[in-house]
């Protein structure tokens, strides 16, 4: 177990078994089975600790108070603010420690966020699914070494930080000016001339425009569209598409030149977003490299063009070739489009008599209707994800929101779609299923979250028919 830097943190604790750990700059995570014994820390960082199993023997105390004996049961968030000693007597447990900066919880919670003068009742607590999850997540990171991504990192402590402020009682605090485009293009280009950092961080992207991290966070993905995490992790992989155009870079130097901590997780990350290993994208430009590379050379050199551009040029001349084709769009034409809407009689009340369709089918949470084309169809959001399990998540007010369908002839082609797309690299929420409005149904959404539904009807057909015709 290599030891805490006790300038950070001084802790003495019994032989811990099974350790990993993640260090990164004003964060730490731990996981590891403590054996029975005696605790005493103190140091520069706030301590949240979770107990994955339950302590039959368990006493405490802060400062030089009295030592209180407690119940532990499993998954009890402790909370030691920097500063303070905390003494500990327990039996074994696992456990997940977070060593976290008090100036992240201070952006975050702001002035009612003092845990230095709570009393100790205050500081502990039961915690919640949502703060169980992000938890779990950054020991699992921890526990996998030489996977980890510290971008991702920051934003699980950021999102842990923000569950402990609402757990523990405070509020974020609001009011914080937006992110304005004069501040995004600063840290847009500060991104771009260092993309071969793999330390780069949000709380340093959040001082290039001024702001608290968690503030930066919430405003970047309102004005960019994404999470900084996201953006970063997408300009770095369009990079390296350059260098591997270029093909005279190893994957390993496209790796370390983009920012990825290993060869290995450059080429799982680039599979995940490109559908291609690196190799398979490579060997895909090469087909025709001598003309195009000989065109993106004279485009460099007739506009003088900067790195942005000419990657865009390679973007353009280098489009990816998929490793797995299918003909299914060609072959199965859209039929139904599926809006989905909040209520579904004021819905169709618009389209019958505002629009002039006419009505074919009615069913719970769903309606269709006949015009000059494809059926169109409404759901209720609720409905549909209570009976599915696709989210429920609303688009924000003025933003599109749709559902395309293809109808099949026979519930056994859907099964059939369903391993041809899924072969091709297709997503979907579950397998192929039989629901109770009688059709056999797939669902998966593209990159944007719209939702797509393969189906056909069951033995007796559809349900609901207003005008079967």
């Amino acid at each position: 177990m290599p030891d805490i830097d006790p300038q950070i943190f001084s802790i003495s604790r019994p032989s811990l078994g099974g350790y990993k750990a993640f260090v990164q700059r004003d964060m730490i995570v731990e996981t590891y089975r403590s054996a029975a014994g005696q605790m005493i820390s103190r140091g520069s960082l706030h301590r949240i600790s979770i107990n994955r199993t339950a302590h039959g023997k368990y006493a405490y105390r802060f400062g030089s108070g009295a030592f209180r004996k407690v119940e532990r049961p499993p998954f009890t968030l402790g909370f030691q603010p920097a500063a303070t000693v905390l003494e500990v007597d327990g039996d074994a447990a696992d456990y997940i420690s977070i060593f976290q900066s008090p100036a992240l919880y201070s952006s975050i919670g702001g002035s009612r966020f003092d845990p230095e003068h709570w009393d100790s009742d205050a500081l502990s607590a039961t915690s919640d699914p949502t703060t169980l999850q992000v938890a779990l997540s950054l020991a699992f990171a921890a526990e996998k070494t030489g996977r980890d991504d510290p971008l991702l990192m920051q934003h699980l402590g950021m999102a842990l930080a923000c569950c402990v402020v609402k757990l523990l009682g405070a509020k974020p605090e609001v009011g914080d000016r937006p992110l304005t485009s004069d501040n995004l293009r600063r840290v847009i280009d500060y991104i771009e001339n260092l993309l071969g950092k793999s330390d780069l961080s949000v709380e340093e992207l959040a001082g290039v425009a001024h702001m608290s991290p968690f503030h930066f966070s919430r405003e970047f993905k309102r004005a960019a569209g994404m999470a900084p995490h996201r953006f970063v992790l997408e300009r770095r992989i369009e990079r390296a598409r350059l260098y591997l155009a270029d093909g005279k870079e190893t994957l390993a130097n496209i790796a370390y030149a983009t920012g990825f901590s290993s060869q290995a997780h450059f080429s799982s990350v680039f599979r995940r977003l490109m559908g291609a290993t690196p190799k398979e994208y490579q060997r895909s430009v090469r087909l025709s490299a001598s003309t195009r590379r000989w065109q993106i050379s004279n485009f460099a050199k007739d506009n003088r063009t900067n790195l942005k551009s000419l990657e865009a040029a390679v973007c353009e001349a280098f489009p990816i070739r998929r490793p797995h084709m299918t003909a299914f769009a060609q072959t199965n034409p859209i039929t139904d489009i599926c809006f989905l809407v909040e209520d579904i009689d004021k819905a169709s009340s618009f389209y019958v008599e505002r629009l002039g369709f006419k009505p074919r089918r009615r069913a719970p949470g769903f309606a269709d209707f006949k015009g000059a084309g494809v059926t169109l169809a409404l759901w209720e959001i609720e409905h549909i994800a209570e009976n599915t399990g696709v989210s429920s998540r609303r688009a924000p007010p003025g933003a599109h929101k749709a559902c395309a369908a293809i109808e099949l002839a026979s519930p056994e082609q859907v099964d059939a779609a369903y391993a041809e797309l899924k072969a091709a690299g297709v997503l979907f929420h579950a397998p192929p299923q039989d629901y109770v409005w009688n059709a056999r149904c797939v669902y998966f959404a593209d990159p944007d979250d719209n939702l797509w539904e393969i189906y056909a009807w069951s033995a007796g057909g559809p349900i609901g028919d207003i005008d079967p015709q």
